[in-house]
């Protein structure tokens, strides 16, 4: 996706939890707000195939979503510093903590 940086992310195996870190992934105005007209909704996922398959990873593939970015809210950079951490409520499957071991990250634009 034009304009979006990579974001760091960290696995919390204990809490069973993702935090990621869009802090500096996100387009920024010249004000220091994010730009939400740039980017549509994003959402973080893992593509439910494994890493073992040869076929490289698509936001048209089958995904397991993990939630929605909030960075549309008012004051979410402000309050957030952009890490956001998933799933917002609940905790990681056994199967989500394996494919976020094994697979990339997916950030996709939904539309």
């Amino acid at each position: 996706m034009e304009g979006l940086q990579d974001a760091p992310f960290v696995i919390n195996k204990q809490d069973k939890k993702l935090t990621v870190d869009f802090g500096n992934s996100l387009p920024i105005m010249k004000n220091g707000s994010h730009n939400v007209t740039f980017i549509g909704q994003l959402l973080v996922a893992v593509p439910r195939v494994l890493a073992g398959d040869t076929k490289p990873v698509s936001c048209a593939d089958d995904l397991l979503t993990l939630g929605m970015v909030l960075y549309r809210m008012e004051n979410w950079y402000k309050n957030s510093a952009g890490v956001h951490t998933f799933p917002p409520i609940g905790v990681l499957s056994d199967e989500e903590i394996a494919r976020l071991e094994n697979t990339p990250l997916v950030i996709a634009e939904v539309n």
